[in-house]
């Protein structure tokens, strides 16, 4: 028998001879480089025109967080939020108007709102008496989305004692340069009475961005018969949606389920 290895020339062998079978095929394992611990976030995208619209707002705190549960704007006139698109939606009420003899207790009242939703003490305007029925409403159009066709409505409810409207009422909506819609809704229906519906005035597209006032009106004076029973909560100016009407309702009218 030979003379055992030295040591030093066991340690030799066993670095050049790996206990693992030969036919085995040793493979390298690679350690990835290790990314930073706060990956950079996606860029959120910022609603159109927020800076300018966030002036009006009545609180200043966490603007950019709430445009999806909603800003109010101008002293409560006002409601601004953004769709699940992104896209500038706004609520403008009845305070906003500019509505004939409103200012006489004799002809308009104004009441809270009074519900649970979050515009609960907001101001209604309640029709008492005119023969002068004249609301009109305006609203930024740089405010809006470009590329987006929106859609205007009236937020309005019939409630008793009510008289005078045998006679429809107009309904007109004006874009920047005077292009305008106009047609006519009756509003001695028993679908509108003591809920809130919408009555749609008419629809228009942004483009690549609108400069000026979009205005929407409701008018009814030819005839001086005097009116009861109309309470006016806002207008509603958002991107167009699918919804079910009621076939049998005798005008065209959506009821408010949220707004």
């Amino acid at each position: 028998m030979g003379a055992a290895p030295s040591r030093e020339e066991a340690e030799h062998q066993a670095l050049e001879s790996p206990t693992k079978s030969s036919n085995e095929t040793l493979i390298p394992i690679e350690h990835p480089k290790l990314e930073a611990k706060e990956a950079k976030a996606a860029p959120k995208i910022v609603p159109h025109n927020l800076e300018a619209i966030t002036k009006e707002a009545d609180d200043v705190d966490d603007l950019h967080q709430r445009p999806r549960s909603g800003i109010s704007l101008s002293n409560k006139k006002k409601k601004y939020w953004v769709d699940e698109s992104g896209f500038n939606c706004f609520t403008v009420f009845a305070r906003e108007f500019k509505i004939t003899w409103s200012d006489d207790p004799r002809y308009w009242n104004w009441m809270p709102l009074n519900d649970y939703s979050s515009e609960a003490g907001i101001e209604v305007a309640c029709l008492q008496n005119v023969c002068w029925l004249e609301v009109l409403g305006k609203l930024d159009a740089s405010y809006l989305s470009p590329g987006v066709t929106y859609e205007v409505a009236f937020l309005v409810m019939m409630k008793d004692p009510l008289y005078g409207w045998h006679v429809p009422v107009n309904l007109r909506l004006v874009c920047p340069g005077g292009v305008s819609q106009d047609h006519k809704v009756s509003l001695n229906d028993s679908n509108l009475r003591n809920r809130w519906v919408e009555l749609p005035v008419g629809t228009f597209a942004t483009g690549n961005g609108l400069k000026g006032e979009i205005e929407f009106s409701m008018f009814e004076y030819g005839g001086g018969i005097w009116k009861r029973g109309l309470v006016i909560r806002g207008a509603v100016i958002r991107p167009v949606r699918l919804v079910v009407v009621d076939v049998h309702a005798q005008v065209f009218v959506r009821e408010v389920t949220s707004v």
